[in-house]
């Protein structure tokens, strides 16, 4: 089968939407001819093992968007200027993928299969074009969506882009979504085309401690973002100023904006690490008592590093927005780690994932 996949990020850029795109080329490369676009250097990948099976493509020069998947963003002041004006309004800079994947796809044809992966959407609106333009692309369109976009009561995006949205659910055979309490956030005219297909890892090269956990105090571990009034962690570190007893608490964040007012009153109870490559985070994660998750106040999102809590086989808190079952994080300091959260991983493997879409794929065909 000859599939094309659109994405924004790659490894080695460390984000859920990186991670889906690497892992499901990746997997169906094993067994399809494989092409994948995006915002990266061919040559630079060249050296990698990992992508000997897939036809590797870059955008088209990029004038605006500067997040590139092995190189740090660098932005001038005047691209500082126009974030803060046109970030929301014009979707500034990712709005530059609608004219620029059509550029990019207009002489392919073909394929048996497109696979567009958001976010961000405008993704799946430069797709959509793409197709208009060349009706020969695919036989086959699947957009996928990490979150909601219109409906996402996170975001809350200017209603005129709801034209873009209706015009790619409309043209898809298919929209994907990693979760079912997802499919509200919607429109309800469409709720016939989405089908639900996790995140998923390659579990086969994943390592953790084995060993017995002693460590001197108990100790837990946080790794993801911080969201202010949605993954606020404000509530929780208040409690732990309370606390009498030692305890470490290790958060591993690319932003302290909302917890380093905390430093100096944790007197070290508390300490933030950088982000570092995900199978050496799940090892480091696997060798704590415990693991914390603060739940997302909006139920359409989930995080998917409970994927990589699971895989820890660490018991796992997860923490209401409001801190109400704060009893069940007492126990869990004295050991006692009975209402730890249970996750099945093995819906999480790659395999089954991307037998998920062929099975998707083969029903259009």
């Amino acid at each position: 089968m000859n599939i094309l996949i659109v994405s924004h990020m790659i490894y080695p850029f460390q984000s859920p939407r990186a991670y889906r795109t690497t892992e499901l080329a990746v997997e169906l490369a094993k067994n399809h001819h494989v092409t994948l676009v995006a915002n990266c250097s061919p040559e630079e990948y060249s050296k990698w093992n990992l992508f000997d099976k897939i036809n590797l493509k870059s955008f088209s020069r990029l004038s605006f968007i500067k997040k590139h998947s092995n190189k740090k963003e660098k932005y001038s002041l005047i691209d500082k200027i126009l974030l803060k004006l046109f970030r929301k309004k014009l979707m500034y800079p990712n709005i530059e993928f609608l004219w620029k994947i059509p550029e990019t796809l207009k002489d392919m044809r073909d394929f048996d299969v497109l696979i567009s992966i958001a976010a961000p959407h405008a993704i799946h609106w430069g797709c959509y074009r793409a197709i208009q333009n060349n009706p020969k692309l695919a036989k086959v369109w699947i957009a996928d969506c990490g979150d909601p976009f219109m409906m996402n009561v996170l975001e809350r995006p200017p209603s005129y882009f709801a034209k873009l949205e209706k015009q790619f659910m409309e043209r898809a055979d298919f929209v994907t979504i990693p979760i079912e309490n997802a499919r509200n956030s919607y429109y309800p005219e469409f709720h016939n085309k989405i089908r639900v297909i996790p995140q998923g890892f390659n579990f086969s090269n994943t390592k953790v401690f084995e060993g017995e956990i002693h460590n001197s105090v108990p100790t837990f571990a946080y790794a993801g973002v911080f969201y202010p009034e949605i993954r606020d962690p404000k509530l929780f570190l208040e409690y732990l100023c309370t606390i009498k007893e030692d305890f470490k608490f290790i958060i591993y964040t690319k932003d302290d904006g909302l917890i380093k007012d905390y430093y100096s009153r944790l007197n070290g109870k508390i300490e933030v690490r950088e982000y570092i490559p995900r199978e050496q985070l799940i090892y480091e994660l696997s060798t704590m008592d415990f693991l914390i998750n603060f739940e997302n106040k909006e139920s359409a999102q989930s995080p998917s590093k409970l994927i990589d809590y699971g895989l820890t086989k660490r018991p796992i808190l997860s923490m209401q927005f409001d801190i109400n079952n704060i009893s069940d994080f007492d126990q869990f300091l004295k050991g006692n780690y009975s209402n730890s959260l249970e996750i099945n991983v093995d819906q999480y493997n790659i395999e089954n994932v991307a037998n998920r879409f062929m099975e998707l794929i083969n029903t259009k065909l």
